[in-house]
């Protein structure tokens, strides 16, 4: 069972999730969800890796549990990191300056932290203190991250190379969280699973994990969708 707390974000005090909200959420959290969940509040674990079927809820509660690190004060940033894949790229050319350009890769962050009650314009507020990070792995090349929740997002889009990238700039007081779906890769010359074996391979480690995610919440169609193959 969660704790109560009621430490605002970096004294922003407008950005603070209510505690019925998270009460709410971690409830109707099943089994292998909350094992998820308290494994990303466990002090004791450093890195956790999902690959997990759409609507499973890797997203979703990598995000709730990092918010609630950052609430209690036990980091200081929540960095939420993509790579550019070559669906998006699909897009061509798009104005605006690097954050603008970005911008479509964040969406699923404002979705999720609407949901636990956080305005867009208070997640704009902690961009700019710097409390959350939004990003992708272009400008990590040199980069310290301490102290931070880490969500690498989308890791079936990543090569081995650019994992490596992302993991070695965390210091040992940072949480790491890799989490995708291996059978939906976005990248014309990986098959997605590259990130299932650095899984494989970190939880080689005490302070590392594998979670276990079996349901997809979005529903039947969605699950059957996602059970396709070619042969």
């Amino acid at each position: 069972m969660r704790k109560s707390c009621s430490k605002d974000f970096n004294n922003l005090d407008s950005f603070i999730i209510n505690d019925k909200i998270l009460n709410k959420f971690y409830y109707k959290l099943d089994e292998y969800q909350k094992d998820y969940y308290e494994s990303i509040l466990d002090p004791n674990i450093k890195f956790i890796g999902v690959n997990a079927s759409s609507g499973s809820g890797k997203t979703w509660i990598s995000v709730g549990g990092s918010l609630e690190l950052l609430r209690e004060g036990k980091i200081n940033k929540i960095f939420y990191l993509r790579t550019p894949d070559d669906r998006s790229l699909k897009l061509g050319f798009l104005p605006g300056d690097q954050m603008e350009k970005s911008q479509i890769y964040f969406k699923p962050f404002y979705d999720i932290a609407i949901d636990f009650g956080i305005r867009p314009e208070e997640i704009d507020l902690a961009r700019e203190n710097e409390s959350i990070i939004l990003t992708t792995d272009i400008c990590l090349r040199g980069t310290n991250i301490s102290k931070s929740a880490v969500i690498i997002d989308e890791a079936q889009n990543m090569d081995s190379d650019t994992i490596k990238l992302v993991l070695t700039r965390l210091h040992d007081d940072c949480k790491a969280i890799l989490i995708g779906h291996k059978l939906q890769n976005d990248q014309k010359n990986e098959d997605g699973s590259t990130f299932d074996k650095y899984i494989d391979y970190m939880i080689q480690k005490p302070w590392a994990k594998r979670c276990e995610l079996k349901k997809n919440y979005r529903g039947e169609m969605s699950t059957w969708a996602d059970n396709f193959q070619l042969n």
